[in-house]
């Protein structure tokens, strides 16, 4: 059933951030809407900075026609400052969020903030942890270029994945540190699994893409006898992707991650199943 939007009866759901036109969010869940014709327009909406952001989402929270929002960076963090709402599980256990949804579709009053990058990091670790033997995972070694709220959605997803028998060393690193490297390299050289995950925005951003691919040699250097992997946020690929692979390293971008933390975000809102469609990152065949 094709509906024309906006009118009377449609409902707002919003993207909030400060960098959004190469966000795949928008198009992604207008094109789930559209397919299960939901009265629902997504809308970009950018922010020049956190009192801005709350101020607005506040006062759509008093609108009956706004059903929920998306939160990127960066206001991640400062979305838990949000009057009268409630925090779930994962957003309690990240310190942050990036989906806002009614609790209750009867009280449009009751509003909740969830963490669904988490839920897409959890099962993007367990495919690279499930290729290797748990004696391997003992000497796991993580590194975590960032540390922003997508950083700390990471390590608690490390934390939920992994066990007391196997508890991986975790260093996070922010810009500063990167680029004096002071890595702790005597354990880098014991470890059998070397994971670093990469929260810079190095596709987008000369300075970050430079810093993790000077990173990445330098933890190749030091770590010879490891299997590494790089786990990047960035979607699609990427010139430090190349780089990465070239060198040997086995690469997961963020595309998974996305399609993971969207369609929780999607079922939030919708309460049923999230359709099983392309995200906007996949090509429609047919």
């Amino acid at each position: 059933m094709q509906i024309d939007l906006p009118n009377g009866s449609t409902e707002l759901l919003a993207l909030f951030g400060a960098q959004l036109d190469r966000s795949p969010s928008p198009a992604t869940h207008t094109r789930w809407a559209n397919e299960r014709a939901l009265n629902w327009i997504y809308l970009p909406i950018s922010a020049p900075g956190d009192e801005s952001f709350l101020k607005m989402a506040q006062a759509l929270m008093e609108s009956p026609h706004f059903r929920g929002a998306n939160i990127t960076n960066p206001f991640k963090t400062a979305a838990l400052r949000l009057s009268g709402v409630e925090l779930d599980a994962s957003a309690r256990h990240c310190g942050a969020a990036n989906t806002l949804y009614r609790k209750s579709q009867s009280n449009r009053h009751q509003w909740r903030l969830a963490n669904t990058d988490l839920a897409g990091c959890s099962e993007t670790l367990q495919k690279i942890f499930s290729e290797h033997s748990h004696e391997d995972l003992e000497s796991l070694e993580c590194v975590i270029l960032g540390t922003g709220a997508m950083a700390h959605t990471c390590l608690a997803a490390i934390n939920q994945k992994t066990t007391a028998a196997v508890a991986p060393r975790v260093q996070c690193f922010g810009r500063a540190l990167l680029q004096t490297h002071q890595f702790n390299e005597d354990e880098l050289q014991k470890a059998k699994v070397l994971l670093v995950i990469n929260t810079l925005p190095s596709s987008t951003s000369d300075e970050a893409k430079e810093l993790a691919q000077q990173t990445l040699a330098t933890l190749a250097r030091v770590s010879k006898g490891a299997s590494k992997h790089l786990f990047d946020l960035a979607y699609g690929h990427t010139e430090l992707h190349s780089i990465a692979r070239n060198s040997g390293w086995s690469v997961v971008n963020g595309d998974q991650l996305f399609e993971i933390q969207a369609r929780a975000s999607f079922t939030l809102w919708a309460r049923p199943t999230a359709p099983i469609l392309p995200t906007a990152l996949q090509p429609i065949e047919g």
